[in-house]
């Protein structure tokens, strides 16, 4: 968000739903006020993400607030807790002539919380870790660092700002609480891909080596994930 474009901020926010929890197709009942009174707002069974993203078109910054699922009165279906909000990410970039260096950190953490395997952060995919398959790493606390270089091969349309580029990036990290059977520790990887803006949209091709394992990956359009903070939009 331009802070410089901020026109208020919103201080108690309820997001609607969890984001890794099943919808609710029937939608907010008679007794449900909480849902009620956000679905007036416009922000009505929206995941914290996509609420952020509403109040982020608006240039309006909120403060998010969760559900203490753990108190003697029973949670809503798709209650957000509090244990799944802490996760941040940073990124900077540096131009340097056809070459852009992008730095990316992110980490998670379960606060401590017995959160089912489910509900556990998850990493892979040409976002949050090439090498790995989508969901492939799945753990309570984890942190990753990431650096990619890209330079520009061709241009396409360049009216329309379309063109081609080729890539490599470097990652590492640590995941702890491992759901699956494998033992915590480090990871790392590197990747290479090409891909740019095309009439067709974003095209991605793309291969990746981790520890342990490899991936690769083709795509049209925007990636999809939502294992963690950087499979969503506004680090892709």
């Amino acid at each position: 968000m331009d802070i410089s474009k901020l026109k208020a901020i919103d201080v108690h926010v309820h997001a609607g739903v969890s984001g890794k929890a099943p919808r609710d197709a029937s939608g907010p009942t008679r007794d449900d006020t909480l849902s009620r009174m956000t679905q007036r707002g416009g922000v009505g069974g929206q995941t914290p993400d996509e609420t952020a993203d509403f109040y982020r078109q608006r240039n309006v910054a909120c403060a998010m607030w969760g559900v203490d699922t753990g108190g003697t009165r029973p949670s809503r279906p798709g209650a957000v807790s509090n244990d799944e909000m802490l996760e941040a990410a940073a990124r900077h970039v540096i131009l340097a002539g056809v070459t852009t260096l992008s730095l990316t950190a992110a980490g998670g953490t379960n606060l401590g919380s017995a959160l089912p395997p489910d509900r556990a952060f998850s990493l892979g995919g040409p976002q949050s870790f090439p090498g790995y398959s989508p969901g492939e790493v799945r753990a309570g606390r984890y942190w990753t660092v990431q650096g990619n270089f890209f330079w520009r091969v061709a241009d396409i349309l360049p009216i329309l700002n379309q063109a081609l580029y080729g890539g490599i990036g470097i990652q590492g990290g640590h995941v702890y609480e491992r759901v699956d059977p494998v033992p915590d520790g480090d990871l790392y990887g590197i990747s290479g891909y090409i891909g740019g803006r095309t009439p067709l949209g974003t095209v991605t091709v793309g291969v990746g080596k981790a520890t342990g394992s490899w991936a690769g990956w083709v795509t049209l359009g925007t990636p999809v994930g939502s294992g963690s903070i950087l499979d969503h939009p506004i680090f892709r």
